[in-house]
């Protein structure tokens, strides 16, 4: 039978179309009023462009709405960096480079650094720019990044300016005060909420009558009347408010309230101006005050009258400078509701903790009695002693391990050494060996299976070897770990006084439960579970519980 060609046989190859994942970045700051820099008028552009572009497969939209461009901290930017650095993003779209970011330095390290170095490509919709095509405007990407930062600080000069004016004619631009809410005919104007404008005279009428602050918060919080903010979130309709122990009356928001010359009926705004985005408190000379812009809650008198009292409570505490650094800043909660506990004032020489939910609100929490500084000291000494008889133990396990090992290792060391000379022999004699299989004394079968055979056994040796001299590594750095914690805990032990850099290198949290019970969680476990697995019953140790004690 004739051959038949096939040299101009036509056959059909489907091209493979690459699918890139894709990602929108869409930002709108207070600043974006025009209708194309909206949310949505940005989203509607985005997907319009590739929606003739099957290559683009949308994975996600990143949203920052209320975020300036003149700062790279935004959740969602951030959470967009987060998956691109996973591989799940490699394509990022924007409407322009503005929406990127406004400051020069950051934009560009992201469009000419960080994007390029990670292969992902980046498309700026209304610019024109595609990082992917030949025909890039590398030239014109520094320049309008340097515009886009200096709109952005024109802009925000503008909107301060505007805000200044606003704020001198006793328009109100900051948040609305507990008491108070936004006009229906004037939104720049304050007018009475009635509600929580009783509750704010109240408070004033109690204090001016001699009441301390945490009798007011146990009336207030007896009665079940909102704070402020959870009041806030009620008039915006959220009625399933569920109890949150750190949200009822206290002595800082009755002072906060006491504070606000705002219930006498004029505006008292600019007290804080930022810098670099961190607000800076401003001199009270500077303040922008513009009487009689809304009808008071209280009358100056009183106002004044209170102000006194907070100066002088003020002038009588003790000077920051004097104060001893609060060593359990951080470390220190209720068993009962779980906040923070609060130092109280020193007393006959000895700093004590409390509760704030159980002084502002016993039926919330009634962990009421005070642990002093010094019982908290005493206990952790207790258990650092202990501790310390468990680690000696723990070294002398380890210690023990290694020996065993150490000679394991040295064993298994000599038989690679002959193994490896085996070995050496055994490849000189393939080449004999070659010569005998191509002679045929010998096939190919029985040359494999010979050569097969003691690569095995060397691979074999090779790997227990290596995993004893793993774990011989591992042991050693737990030997040298415990060896320093042994030397810590010592010198916490002999030392008369903990600082806060001992706690916070060893202690990751302490619960009181009153009268006489604390717990203390260590970070003993964290240092050194990954070290000591291989210890015989190192996860049932003491290194890795929880400590209760009473005292």
């Amino acid at each position: 039978m004739a051959r038949v060609s096939r040299k101009n046989k036509a056959t059909n190859i489907t091209p493979i179309q690459v699918v890139i994942p894709t990602a929108f970045y869409i930002r709108s700051s207070h600043e974006d009023v025009t209708l194309d820099g909206t949310i949505g008028n940005q989203q509607a552009l985005l997907e319009n462009y590739i929606s003739d572009k099957p290559d683009f497969q949308l994975i996600e939209k990143y949203i920052d709405n209320g975020y300036t461009g003149t700062s790279s901290s935004r959740p969602e930017f951030k959470r967009m960096l987060a998956d691109i650095e996973s591989n799940k993003i490699k394509c990022v779209i924007v409407k322009d480079l503005s929406r990127l970011g406004r400051n020069m330095l950051d934009t560009g390290f992201y469009t000419e650094k960080y994007f390029p170095q990670l292969g992902v490509r980046f498309i700026s919709v209304t610019d024109n720019y595609d990082s992917y095509t030949l025909n890039n405007m590398d030239l014109t990407l520094p320049i309008k990044n340097m515009v886009n930062e200096a709109y952005s600080r024109d802009l925000s000069k503008k909107i301060k300016t505007q805000r200044q004016i606003a704020m001198k004619a006793g328009d109100y631009v900051k948040a609305v005060p507990y008491g108070y809410k936004r006009s229906v005919e004037n939104p720049k104007r304050l007018v009475i909420d009635k509600e929580a404008a009783d509750t704010v005279k109240r408070i004033f009428d109690m204090i001016d009558s001699g009441l301390s602050y945490r009798i007011v918060s146990n009336i207030l919080n007896a009665e079940g009347i909102f704070v402020p903010i959870e009041y806030a979130k009620l008039k915006k309709g959220i009625t399933n408010l569920e109890p949150n122990l750190n949200r009822c009356w206290n002595a800082s928001r009755i002072v906060n309230i006491l504070k606000q010359e705002s219930y006498t009926g004029k505006t008292v705004q600019g007290k804080t101006v930022k810098y670099e985005n961190v607000a800076m408190p401003v001199s009270p000379d500077q303040w922008i005050v513009v009487e009689n812009t809304h009808e008071a809650i209280i009358s100056q008198e009183v106002f004044d009258r209170i102000k006194e009292k907070l100066l002088s409570r003020k002038i009588n505490a003790v000077p920051v400078e004097n104060r001893k650094p609060n060593i359990f800043a951080r470390k220190l909660f209720c068993k009962c509701c779980g906040v923070p506990l609060e130092r109280k004032t020193k007393r006959k020489g000895v700093y004590s903790f409390v509760c704030p939910t159980a002084i502002n609100n016993a039926i919330a929490c009634d962990n009421l009695k005070q642990l002093p500084e010094n019982k908290i000291i005493n206990v952790l000494k207790e258990i650092f002693i202990m501790y310390l008889d468990v680690v000696v133990e723990q070294k002398v396990m380890v210690n023990n391990y290694l020996r065993q090992t150490k000679q394991t290792k040295q064993h298994l060391k000599n038989n690679l050494q002959k193994l490896g000379k085996d070995i050496e022999d055994i490849k000189r004699y393939q080449l004999r060996l070659y010569e005998t299989f191509a002679s045929g004394d010998i096939n190919s079968l029985e040359y494999k299976e010979f050569k097969l055979n003691y690569e095995e056994k060397l691979a074999d040796k090779q790997q227990e070897y290596h995993k004893v001299a793993t774990n011989i590594d591992k042991e050693v750095k737990a030997f040298s770990l415990l060896s320093d914690f042994e030397i810590d805990l010592r010198h916490l032990i002999t030392n008369n006084s903990l600082t806060k850099l001992d706690i916070d290198k060893y202690i990751k949290r302490i619960e009181y439960l009153a009268p006489n019970q604390i717990d203390v969680q260590f970070t003993f476990k964290d240092m050194l579970a990954e070290l000591t697995e291989d210890v015989e019953n190192a996860e049932n140790s003491l290194l890795y519980a929880t400590i209760s004690r009473r005292y």
